[in-house]
């Protein structure tokens, strides 16, 4: 089976970054999406991604083609980015 999860950021990420180091945990069948994100580059404070990947991500082994981002290339400038960084993401789901 999978399991799929979708972050909004703030209480969730730092809630799942508790399950760093834990037994039992089956990573490869995680999928993990993304909703409310900013249209912001992943490393930018504002990114709910950037956060995700700080607090757990990077510390666990979800393949990296289970991390559903948005197209960070879109998110250049925030401004006018909202409309094809939405388009782009339904797209690809």
């Amino acid at each position: 089976g999978s399991f799929t999860v979708a972050l909004a950021g703030g209480s969730l990420i730092k809630l799942l970054g508790g399950l760093k180091g834990k037994n039992g945990i089956d990573w490869d069948n995680w999928h993990v999406f993304w909703v409310d994100e900013r249209c912001v580059p992943h490393d930018d404070p504002e990114s709910n991604y950037g956060g995700a990947l700080q607090a757990l991500l990077s510390d666990v082994p979800i393949p990296e083609s289970q991390l559903y981002a948005i197209k960070e290339s879109l998110c250049q400038k925030n401004e006018g980015a909202a409309q094809p960084c939405a388009a782009e993401y339904d797209a690809r789901l």
